[in-house]
């Protein structure tokens, strides 16, 4: 047996001291760019997250109050949309012959599948009714005994598809009718209805054409469904469409008609208004037509303007679907398709002038009075409370 003391310790050959060091250099080489990748890819969605808020925060905010509190919303609603419309994935599309290429946050989209879309759906719904549900109960002011003649005159009822469409002016109205129209008669060409036809076809039946005991059956065996729209775009909307744009009814009906409520509104509301003006109508401001609906009373109103829950009576009517124009792409594409069971499987284009852009809508309530804000608040608060729209921050 050797002397453990007088054994002489093996060195390693050159050859596996050039393997160990080459493989510690592997391994610190690998540990680094782990970490490298790690921390670009943390610096990246630092980075991102820092260009979105950035990118956001830039936007010209009006010094006044009501401008400050809308563009809050707005950038909330921004904020929302760019983190959930696409991500970005941890890793990078590499090549063995090529560099790494990151994959950017705006390259790649993530679309709901079909399922998860119906679920969306069902849970809007879900929750939109249950608001409806709990406000009615809330504020008994709310209910009636029996539902009025002026919502059932606006009540659209299709027997082939079983359907009741409560109309409101000024969310989406037109294309509702001309799609009501369209699952009434096959033959319709739906491009071919203009919106003059759509609102008098003598096609569509009202409920108020049934006798009382069919309105009932319909009621409860039919899907009822409505659009709303935030009660504070849809008045703008409306004067947008009835005052400011008055000069394309001058061929038509509709231009004397609201040529005579110009004419009352600026007689009422302008100093020195001159015949010209009063015969045309054409040149109500907005802040005129802001004064002509706070003083006026609510059961005066035209159907435009007037009050959605007024319309619809949505405490007295149980309606199986509402959507909004807000959301209407989503909502109105899966009503056709899951409930109305129409052909037409997708919604008309919705373009409705400038209104649906958020910096002619700060524009316009920029100019209106915090007192006329909190009236036109008193008017409209059931649409919002019902409908489960937000209050505005600056009221």
């Amino acid at each position: 047996m050797q002397d453990p003391a007088t054994t002489k310790e093996a060195k390693p050959s050159p050859s596996k001291m050039t393997h160990a060091v080459r493989s510690g250099k592997t391994f610190l080489y690998m540990t680094g760019l782990i970490i490298a990748c790690l921390a670009g890819y943390m610096y990246g969605n630092i980075g991102r997250d820092i260009d979105i808020n950035y990118s956001i925060s830039s936007v010209s905010i009006d010094s006044s109050l009501v401008h400050d509190a809308l563009k809050k919303e707005a950038v909330q609603d921004l904020s929302r949309s760019v983190q959930g419309s696409s991500r970005s994935l941890p890793f990078g599309i590499c090549d063995d012959n090529e560099d790494c290429e990151t994959v950017a946050a705006d390259d790649i989209v993530v679309i709901p599948s079909h399922s998860e879309k119906e679920e969306v759906q069902k849970d809007d719904q879900t929750s939109r009714k249950a608001t409806i549900k709990r406000i009615c109960r809330k504020y008994e002011r709310l209910t009636s005994d029996e539902i009025s003649d002026d919502t059932l005159k606006r009540l659209f009822v299709n027997e082939k598809h079983r359907i009741v469409y409560c109309s409101i002016p000024k969310a989406s109205c037109t294309n509702w009718k001309r799609l009501m129209m369209v699952a009434t008669n096959d033959s319709i060409d739906l491009e071919s209805v203009t919106k003059f036809k759509a609102h008098h076809n003598g096609v569509l039946q009202t409920l108020y054409d049934y006798p009382e005991y069919e309105r009932n059956t319909i009621l409860k065996s039919y899907k009822k469904f409505t659009f709303v729209r935030n009660p504070f775009i849809r008045l703008l909307s409306a004067y947008k469409d009835k005052f400011e744009s008055l000069r394309k009814y001058r061929s038509n009906p509709g231009g004397k008609y609201f040529r005579r409520y110009a004419a009352d509104i600026m007689t009422k509301y302008r100093l020195n208004a001159t015949l010209r003006e009063l015969e045309s109508g054409e040149n109500v401001t907005w802040s005129e037509f802001i004064l002509y609906v706070t003083h006026l009373a609510v059961d005066e109103f035209n159907e435009h303007w007037k009050p959605m829950y007024q319309l619809c009576d949505p405490c007295q009517v149980e309606y199986d679907f509402v959507g909004r124009v807000e959301t209407i792409n989503e909502d109105a594409n899966y009503l056709l398709k899951e409930v109305m069971k129409l052909k037409t499987s997708k919604f008309p284009t919705f373009s409705d002038f400038a209104t649906n852009s958020s910096e002619y809508t700060y524009a316009a309530y920029g100019d209106v009075t915090l007192q006329q804000l909190r009236l036109l608040w008193d008017i409209y608060k059931w649409d919002f409370w019902l409908f489960g729209f937000d209050k505005p921050d600056f009221i």
